[in-house]
């Protein structure tokens, strides 16, 4: 089995079209997992319509999309890079989790806080137990960021509270260069 794990729409072809492919071509079962509507520029329904006819294109039902139902981008900046305790209003007006083209998310009004974040990954990961996780790795953009962020946090977590799942863990870049930081090795991607 096998998760990958995009922050919107297209980036689990960034990460994974071709990777995707082989694996459902070898008879793996693929789950895609979007953490955010991809909202705050477009409307959510539409970009998960989207990313649904996407997967459908490579042979992943509808029943292997996940959406964790966070929003992109907040009014007061990123509430999950920090641990903000109250919600925070996304660009979208929301402020907790919320069903997108009536598929319910992971979990139902989860605030958006980093703690729920990186719980509802938690969550999602213990419950699937993958053979192989495609994490987005932190690169400039600031959802794939928050992304690689909590999933450090909540594959360490379920690591320890499942000695006896042992993934492969393969991350990828949505984008062509890495994050960039002073002689930063990826900067020279």
């Amino acid at each position: 089995t096998v998760l990958v794990l995009a922050p919107h729409g297209d980036d689990e072809l960034n990460l994974a079209g071709g990777v995707m492919e082989e694996y459902i071509a070898a008879g793996s079962r693929v789950t895609v997992a979007f953490t955010t509507n991809g909202d705050a520029q477009v409307d959510a329904d539409i970009r998960a319509a989207e990313e649904l006819a996407a997967a459908a294109s490579l042979g992943i039902g509808a029943d292997r999309v996940i959406f964790l139902g966070y929003d992109s981008g907040t009014a007061r900046g990123w509430p999950y890079l920090f641990e903000a305790t109250e919600p925070t209003r996304s660009l979208a007006g929301n402020f907790a989790t919320h069903a997108v083209a009536g598929v319910a998310p992971w979990r139902e009004d989860s605030p958006y806080t980093r703690a729920a974040f990186t719980e509802d990954l938690y969550s999602l990961l213990c419950s699937l137990r993958p053979d192989v996780v495609i994490p987005c790795l932190a690169d400039q953009e600031i959802d794939h960021r928050t992304l690689a962020l909590c999933f450090e946090q909540a594959m360490g977590a379920a690591l320890r509270d499942l000695p006896d799942w042992q993934p492969q863990v393969l991350g990828a870049y949505a984008y062509a260069a890495a994050w960039h930081a002073p002689d930063d090795f990826e900067s020279s991607i």
